[in-house]
């Protein structure tokens, strides 16, 4: 599932009957990596497209690939797959059918996106 599905069609959430959850507690593991990721900025480690420059635009990383982040025209530059697109980015289970692309605003000029499945999914987004 590429990461523009996310962002140009319904929920991924209501299309696997989850329901939208705002302002839900996220999990240890989930604020670990969103810890990780922001010193990883901090520390200048995390590349960009180009088009990331101060100009307003909406940065957007996966956590398959957390150190690049990249603008809604460049997501192809993070896109994935084979079986890394059907594997748990949380629990490593790997599921043939696929996982669901969920995604988190940590700020509003980040979109932190990741790939769950069901089991995970409900921890960390939806219930």
């Amino acid at each position: 599932m590429s990461a523009q599905r996310i962002i140009t069609t319904r929920s991924a959430a209501t299309v696997h009957g989850f329901t939208r959850t705002t302002n839900h507690e996220p999990t240890a593991w989930l604020k670990n990596r969103l810890q990780l990721l922001a010193a990883d900025l901090d520390a200048g480690h995390v590349t960009h497209c180009g088009h990331l420059n101060g100009n307003g635009a909406v940065g957007i990383i996966g956590l398959w690939a957390p150190r690049k982040a990249v603008c809604r025209d460049c997501q192809h530059l993070i896109g994935i797959q084979g079986a890394a697109d059907r594997t748990c980015d949380r629990c490593g289970h790997h599921d043939p059918a696929g996982v669901t692309l969920s995604a988190v605003r940590p700020i509003p000029a980040l979109i932190v996106l990741m790939g769950l499945c069901d089991a995970c999914q409900r921890k960390e987004a939806a219930k």
